[in-house]
């Protein structure tokens, strides 16, 4: 299922077009001006895990080798426990791995980094291993960056927080560590980076309402909710795009569909806050 959202800011001369699903977040594909040059990025882990010199793709082989690297990354100048490896690549027999058999996953991929950087090392300490990169190199700090930005200006200057929040969303790839997560601490990394994939949409969605052309997006609304049925922010935003199009009845069914949905979930109903919308919605 893809989600195609066009938003056509008003006063400003430039498309903003997203694509994605749950395994396809949405991505930045072509602008009249684009939103600016992405920075390049060694490390990947907003999708499938790999590593780029300039931007071309350098295998690294074998789910276990991209699960070490990730774990690195996510704690990149930090030396990650030993049993933490061991317990993410091996979390049923992890008693009985020697550490030589950690050790030499670890030195195959110290290989594949040291023959494409001089200025990445992988180095062992008593504890563990740690990776020494520049976290502008990691395409998830990024991210994280350029979110904090584009949500300091939503307010002040909320065009270029779109071209901030449009670049963040570009450097996503499909869903986290999409092919690394084989233990606990990456399954849990990975909801972590997704949820915040999210709330950049549901904060772009926003922007959409309050400076762009509501109709433009309902379509996309809807396929998010059905993505994400038990989000009150994307169903209120569906909502409120609905009514804002002259869909007052589709809104207040918006509303109806996802109460049920909840009662029979959750076995209650939405918040005050989405009843509230519901009610100002019946009001109009």
């Amino acid at each position: 299922m893809s989600i195609h959202v066009l938003a056509r800011m008003q006063g400003h001369s430039s498309n903003f077009i997203y694509m994605g699903d749950s395994q396809h977040p949405p991505t930045y594909l072509g602008a009249n001006r684009p939103a600016g040059r992405l920075p390049e990025v060694k490390f990947r882990i907003l999708g499938p895990v790999e590593v780029c010199r300039d931007t071309r793709p350098i295998p690294v082989a074998g789910a276990q080798q991209r699960a070490l690297l990730a774990l690195m990354l996510l704690n990149v100048g930090q030396v990650v426990p030993y049993w933490d490896l061991v317990d993410e690549l091996w979390p049923l027999r992890g008693d009985r791995v020697r550490r030589n058999t950690v050790h030499a996953q670890i030195t195959r991929l110290r290989h594949t980094i040291s023959q494409h950087f001089r200025d990445v090392a992988i180095y062992s300490r008593s504890s563990g291993y740690m990776i020494e990169a520049d976290p502008n190199e990691i395409d998830s700090v990024v991210f994280h960056q350029l979110r904090r930005q584009a949500g300091a200006l939503v307010e002040k200057d909320p065009y270029k927080a779109v071209s901030l929040f449009q670049q963040a969303l570009a450097l996503w790839r499909g869903t986290a560590l999409q092919d690394a997560c084989t233990g606990a601490r990456c399954r849990a990394a990975a909801a972590r980076l997704d949820e915040a994939r999210v709330l950049v949409q549901e904060q772009m969605t926003e922007l959409y309402l309050i400076h762009g052309d509501p109709r433009s997006i309902v379509d996309d609304l809807r396929e998010l909710v059905s993505l994400y049925p038990l989000r009150e922010t994307l169903i209120e935003q569906l909502m409120k795009a609905l009514h804002l199009s002259g869909r007052r009845v589709e809104a207040v069914t918006t509303y109806l569909e996802s109460r049920r949905h909840f009662q029979e979930e959750l076995g209650a109903d939405p918040s005050p806050a989405l009843q509230q919308t519901y009610l100002q919605i019946l009001k109009d």
